[in-house]
């Protein structure tokens, strides 16, 4: 077999970028030499921190080696200012426009099925990587009404087409190698992106043109169809099982490929290839991640796939195909896994479990040389509140919950909450008067005789939930639908807790449990609310009068669903509300459907609030699968800080609590202090009234 020596430059940028780019140095050494390939290294400067350094955010001389000297390139990733930042701007675009690199190339592809997504997700987005409105044009001038910005987007013929051809060039591939390795279930088909019926010009001119440039990819089978831009987000987030290849301007690009990342569970593992005639640059998907550099948890996933794409760029699909097998072999044993995908992996022990995957004696090479060339240090361990997973179950055992609630904050005024049991408490303030049930499933707390379950666990609509809290109330006065919300909040900051990969973390909370989330983790005193109408799972609008106080029993408790009682039933109607949860959630995620309503005086309304989950068992926040792994699990208990979890109703338009429920972690009592707490209990059973 001819040898054949390829020259790589490494562009780390900032932040992690110099801990995932080593690692992909490291896979193309560890290459079998059966290959054929040998591999020469240039260290080059670009980002952020060079602009810091010298004044020039990219160098010539990085520019210049690659065009004279460089087969490829390895990009990390780069921290960009958050305000405008005189002489500034990004290395990765103007390397983009310098290189003639017009095509950004992102596969996705999940590797295990979910419920979520049963059929496999296969797909790549073909990014047009040097125009549209990335071309930095823009002006900002004063006009009689204030300041009015403008930015320049341009579409051209020249670029539409080759972008299209190289869409349906990789369409073409895609199916050579199905119908090589006997899969079916799907054609090679390309999927136009644009907003031509509203930008008829540019979007019209890229439309038209990709379709022009794609007929002769139809007479070799590739089908052709086209989606409007907003339509293509929901569709690729509902189907994304369907989709083959994409192709869209630069602004649309970026933002499909970014979503997509969640389609597989974080953009730690997207890769994406900047691609131009015989050069193309590997470059993983995420950002420079500052919170978490040094820290050896970043995952390199995303980077060493983004080694294999370049290889493909680069002709030789054997060294890529390899590597693609020994990380899809990591993620299906899941073995090894970083953080940000429920792991506790080092990013140094993920690269060594995919090197011996590698087939050849380079398999047993270690990943030592994990170190930053400023200090010569090895990145630390992770931090020491960052514990392994079998430490923090052991540490749950150690714990018990205690809940009261309350109408505000003060330890005075909160009383026990009987967990699993139907004797409410009740609450009362000046504007509403309230009572309220908390279910707790594997519940292990006080009063130290509180039942473990409840039937409400059995109930269809519940039997996968971990906890519930349900409670009705009659407003005194009118309340707008607007100011009411429903959360969490805290006393002092959390910010030095929060684990890696938090901000990823919230975005998918948002986009699967609750899209009108609001808050700042990061404030002195930390919250995260909902509006209460788009937030609580279940609400019963009674009717307008003195309530009757409903009982349940142990065996029949009272199970809160959706829809009316009485003359609640018009009021529903009357305002708008629709029939089913899901809808009126939605319904109120428009902020003027929220203005819109009433919480009436004098009637009664009912609720339930529940998950699947936050597991108070095990103190973990267990959110739902994503891929190839069954669910992502955050151990709470390893970012502890005593503080407890409080879920609040409060008036957002005053900052008026209207009730508290706590939450609080405690250390297993002996055997002496449960008897107290067993007499103090008893003492209080019949004492719940609260004002």
């Amino acid at each position: 077999m001819a040898s054949r020596t390829l020259r790589i430059g490494l562009i780390p940028g900032d932040g992690i970028g110099r801990e995932v780019i080593p690692a992909g140095r490291r896979i193309l050494e560890a290459l079998p030499k059966s290959l054929g390939l040998t591999f020469s290294f240039v260290d080059l400067e670009a980002g952020f921190e060079t602009f810091q350094k010298t004044g020039v955010a990219l160098p010539e001389k990085t520019v210049d080696t690659l065009k004279q000297e460089c087969d490829g390139a390895l990009f990390g990733a780069v921290s960009s200012p958050s305000t405008p930042t005189k002489g500034y701007s990004s290395p990765i675009v103007a390397l983009r426009k310098r290189l003639d690199l017009y095509a950004n190339v992102r596969p996705v592809k999940s590797v295990k099925n979910t419920t979520m997504f049963p059929d496999p997700i296969d797909l790549v987005i073909v990014r047009e990587n040097t125009e549209d409105l990335y071309v930095k044009e823009e002006k900002t001038y004063d006009t009689e009404n204030g300041k009015v910005a403008e930015a320049i987007k341009r579409i051209s013929e020249r670029a539409s087409s080759r972008i299209a051809t190289m869409a349906g060039d990789i369409a073409l591939r895609r199916q050579r190698v199905r119908d090589s390795t006997g899969q079916t279930g799907k054609s090679a088909n390309v999927t136009i992106t644009h907003k031509s019926n509203v930008l008829s010009q540019t979007d019209g001119l890229f439309r038209s043109t990709a379709r022009e440039a794609l007929a002769h990819f139809q007479s070799q089978g590739v089908t052709v169809d086209e989606q409007i831009v907003d339509s293509m987000v929901y569709k690729l987030f509902r189907q994304p099982e369907t989709y083959d290849v994409i192709v869209a301007p630069n602004l649309y690009g970026d933002i499909l490929s970014d979503g997509a990342a969640a389609l597989v569970g974080s953009l730690g593992l997207v890769p994406s290839a900047n691609v131009g005639e015989g050069f193309a640059i590997g470059e993983p998907c995420h950002g420079s991640a500052p919170d978490i550099q040094g820290m050896n948890i970043s995952n390199p996933i995303a980077t060493l796939r983004s080694v294999a794409l370049m290889l493909e760029f680069l002709n030789e699909e054997k060294a890529a195909a390899i590597i693609y097998k020994a990380v899809d072999a990591n993620l299906e044993e899941g073995k090894f896994l970083s953080p940000d995908m429920g792991g506790q992996a080092k990013t140094t022990e993920v690269v060594e479990d995919i090197l011996r995957r590698i087939p050849g004696e380079n398999s047993l090479r270690h990943c030592q040389y994990f170190v930053d060339k400023e200090t010569l240090v090895l990145f630390p361990s992770s931090p020491k509140h960052y514990l392994p997973t079998t430490t923090y179950f052991k540490m749950a055992d150690k714990y018990m919950l205690r809940v009261t609630a309350g109408s505000d904050y003060d330890e005075a005024n909160q009383k026990l909450v009987h967990v699993n049991t139907e004797q409410p408490i009740k609450i009362s303030n000046p504007k509403l008067d309230a009572s309220l049930t908390v279910r707790v499933q594997n519940y292990r707390g006080e009063p130290v005789n509180s039942p473990s379950s409840c039937a409400y666990f059995n109930a269809d609509p519940h039997k996968s939930d971990l906890y519930s809290i349900s409670f009705s109330f009659t407003p005194k006065k009118d309340i707008n639908g607007h100011d009411l919300v429903f959360g969490n909040d805290f006393d002092h900051p959390i910010k030095d807790k929060l684990p890696p990969g938090f901000g990823q973390a919230m975005k998918i909370a948002q986009w699967f449990i609750d899209p009108g989330l609001y808050g700042d983790a990061y404030a002195d005193e930390p919250y995260l609310y909902g509006p209460f109408l788009s937030s609580i799972n279940t609400l019963r609008v009674g009717e307008k009068k003195e309530p009757t106080e409903m009982k349940g029993s142990e065996d029949k408790p009272i199970v809160v669903s959706e829809g009316a009682d009485g003359d609640g039933v018009e009021a529903r109607k009357k305002a708008g509300l629709p029939d089913e949860a899901n809808a009126r959630k939605k319904h109120f995620l428009k902020e003027q459907h929220l203005k819109d309503f009433t919480f009436e005086e004098g009637r009664n309304y009912s609720c339930d609030f529940f998950n699947p989950y936050l597991d108070f068992n095990d103190f973990a926040l267990k959110l739902p699968g994503f891929s190839y792994i069954p669910g992502i699990t955050i151990p709470i208990i390893s970012y502890w800080d005593g503080q407890p979890l409080r879920y609040v109703l409060k008036d957002r338009s005053t900052n008026e609590v209207l009730f508290v429920i706590i939450f609080t972690l405690l250390p297993r009592h002996s055997e002496g202090k449960k008897e107290e707490t067993k007499k103090e209990d008893k003492a209080g059973q019949n004492d719940e009234d609260l004002d």
